[in-house]
């Protein structure tokens, strides 16, 4: 019978919660409050605005960069396919100093120096007294190559 109830016993958890007696009055003032309200509608205003107008500044060098960097690689390609024209021609006509001259050329306004400097030597080496490719061998040499 002892042991029957312990069984029917119901175990309780302790209570762990406690309230607070105490009533605390605090009313903020309606004119604080009233502050704050407008203060943070205000400043929530500055904050879009603010973030409006870099977005747009964003967006407008964006723009500007992009087109940049389109017009760079159109001036890129026609580049490209001006030393693919004078690789044909310099292919064809070996002893033709003009067009490793015109090669030279190419590369270093691809800021490619080390083939221009290629060329430059080819160009020198059939005609020594080619002004146009002293002037670029100088130019590259100030360039370090």
């Amino acid at each position: 019978m002892k042991e029957s109830k312990k069984t029917t016993a119901k175990l309780e958890f302790p209570n762990i919660y406690r309230t607070i007696t105490e009533k605390i009055h605090f009313k903020p003032s309606v004119k604080l409050s009233k502050f704050y309200a407008y203060a943070s509608i205000v400043l929530t205003f500055i904050v879009v605005i603010l973030l409006l107008g870099l977005m747009v500044f964003v967006s407008f060098e964006f723009g500007q960069n992009f087109t940049k960097y389109q017009n760079l690689h159109v001036q890129r390609q026609d580049l490209k396919s001006k030393i693919n024209f004078w690789n044909s021609v310099a292919e064809k006509y070996d002893g033709y100093p003009d067009a490793y001259l015109n090669l030279a050329n190419l590369y270093f306004q691809l800021n490619d120096f080390e083939n221009a400097k290629k060329y430059v030597y080819k160009a020198l080496l059939l005609n020594p007294d080619l002004d146009k490719a002293l002037v670029l061998e100088e130019k590259l040499k100030r360039k370090d190559y």
